[in-house]
């Protein structure tokens, strides 16, 4: 179990990281590809072929986890509200 101290802490870094991540995902909402390194294709050593990268869609960028967890809750905020009123 933790300590009331650790707990504190913990509770305290969270309230700091998580509206930073949040933040950086409001300013930065893409990252680079992690298959392809940002290059949006891989090369062969041997003969030299391209292949397009599958998981970017060959831009070279993703949107961060927080970016898709932010449009999550847009969406269900505005299925709310637009549920809100038809009625």
């Amino acid at each position: 179990m933790l300590s009331g101290s650790s707990l504190a802490f913990l509770t305290l870094l969270a309230a700091l990281v998580i509206p930073a991540y949040l933040g950086l995902c409001v300013l930065w909402p893409l990252k680079l590809c992690r298959a392809c390194r940002g290059r949006g294709r891989f090369q062969s050593r041997v003969l030299r072929g391209v292949r397009v990268c599958l998981d970017c869609d060959a831009s070279g960028l993703q949107l961060r986890a927080g970016t898709r967890a932010l449009a999550a809750i847009r969406e269900s905020l505005q299925a709310r509200r637009n549920r809100n009123n038809r009625r």
